[in-house]
């Protein structure tokens, strides 16, 4: 019982970092996921290059309230259509 409630929460983490993290957090996280399905703390990563962006969103505290908890996908997605 102990390992299934470990198991979700190690589930529920990695979701957590994915969706936080965006399209690139999610690629990281399922490189290191290996074929048993487990996650791989110690794999080694790789040098990349990135550019920084800061966008303002208007009435952000409004969003937040409207969205609640989707605020983060949301923020994700204008982020992505930004970067296309």
């Amino acid at each position: 019982m102990e390992s299934v409630i470990l198991e979700q929460s190690m589930n529920s983490i990695i979701y957590l970092l994915a969706v936080s993290l965006g399209y690139s957090g999610a690629k990281i996280i399922g490189r290191n996921i290996n074929e048993h399905g487990e996650f791989d703390l110690m794999k080694a990563g790789r040098e990349t290059n990135a550019i920084f962006a800061v966008c303002q969103i208007e009435h952000f505290n409004e969003c937040v309230v409207v969205l609640k908890t989707e605020i983060t996908t949301y923020v994700n997605q204008l982020a992505e259509i930004i970067h296309s």
